[in-house]
């Protein structure tokens, strides 16, 4: 079949086109599971994950059951370099509180997930470098968890981080 006189016909390309497309679909198959993060590392209750060096998060993890026996997964999020703090997990939480030992509480307030306002949490990172408990109370559409983590993780985290020549802002 051809289109006109002295053009190819469009057969060609379209076997093309489907071979691309196989390709492509085949491509994450052929590749594996996606790459792991270039740099990991666990400290108690904290797992700290650098995608790149300018990509690093540390994640304290929590359960905790209520007193109506439910049972509720959560972690506190710091991504290292923006200085962003968020609580996530499940079932979502709509408001958090964390109290770093003695110190004035930081809250958030979101919908399946809570991230902190700049100041409460650059307030709230600062503590954790330097603090030795941390209380968290998680606030969901209807149930309250209530939990504690020991920032010795964080702080180990943060000193492998130093050690293995990531960037980390001084708190």
């Amino acid at each position: 079949m051809r289109n006109g006189p002295g053009k190819p016909p469009r057969r060609p390309a379209r076997r093309l086109g489907i071979a691309l497309f196989v390709v492509g679909a085949a491509l994450p198959a052929i590749a594996g599971a996606p790459r792991a993060a270039a740099f990991q590392f666990r400290a108690g209750d904290w797992v700290t994950e650098c995608r790149t060096p300018a990509d690093c998060s540390i994640t304290g993890l929590f359960q905790q059951t209520n007193m109506d026996g439910r049972r509720g997964s959560f972690a506190l999020v710091i991504m290292v370099q923006s200085g962003q703090l968020a609580v996530v997990g499940q079932p979502f939480p709509v408001r958090a509180r964390l109290q770093i030992d003695r110190n004035n509480p930081a809250e958030c307030v979101g919908t399946r997930y809570c991230i902190f306002s700049r100041r409460e949490a650059r307030r709230a990172i600062d503590e954790l470098s330097t603090g030795s408990l941390v209380l968290v109370d998680v606030y969901t559409v209807r149930n309250v968890f209530r939990s504690s983590l020991s920032t010795i993780g964080y702080q180990d985290s943060l000193a492998k981080l130093r050690a293995e020549g990531y960037a980390v802002p001084a708190s």
